[in-house]
């Protein structure tokens, strides 16, 4: 897997193309949001206000993708020293990657966890509020609501999301595996 494939792109969509609270000028690609009943917009509104935290929380996790470019190449470095035999070098970025206040895989791993469950509570607020729109409107306004592309982007954050543990479990396993090497060669 790539990092570049991970996009913060992915969170705008799908920012741009949902739902923002029901206001008189907000949601103006979605008309039919103005003829709700104001029970139902408040509940939207409500569950929206919830969900405002999450996406700060997503949108902040962005730098997670970094972390790992940063993390892969430090333990790029650490293969390369343990090769060449550099006990010295070896220490200090194993001791980078255990105890770094930024980069340390223990901090990288815990927010790879934080943005998958950021994201799996959001799901579950999406398809409640999807639900509650889509209850609310006739059928042809639905399918419109439905077809429109914010689906499609919470799908790919979703996909980044696993692709993060994907990657954060095979660079603990290389850590560990290039730790172990290294003090074999000590030994």
């Amino acid at each position: 897997m790539e990092l570049k494939e991970i996009k913060q792109e992915d969170y705008l969509n799908f920012r741009e193309n949902w739902l923002r609270p029901i206001r008189k000028n907000t949601n103006n690609h979605l008309p039919f949001l103005k003829e709700i009943d104001d029970q139902t917009r408040e509940e939207i509104n409500n569950k929206l206000f919830f969900l405002q935290e999450r996406f700060r929380k997503i949108e902040d996790s962005q730098i997670i993708n970094e972390k790992l470019r940063q993390c892969l190449s430090y333990l790029v470095e650490l293969k390369l020293t343990t090769l060449n035999g550099d006990q010295k070098k070896s220490k200090m970025i194993t001791k980078h990657l255990l105890k770094d206040d930024y980069f340390n895989l223990k901090m990288i791993i815990n927010e790879v966890k934080s943005f998958s469950a950021c994201l799996k509570d959001l799901s579950a607020e999406y398809l409640e509020i999807n639900n509650l729109v889509e209850q609310k409107c006739s059928l042809e306004e639905s399918v419109h609501f439905s077809n429109l592309p914010h689906k499609k982007y919470l799908l790919r954050l979703q996909e980044t999301a696993q692709k993060q543990e994907v990657l954060v479990k095979e660079l603990g396993k290389q850590f560990v595996s290039l730790v172990q090497q290294t003090q074999l060669k000590r030994g």
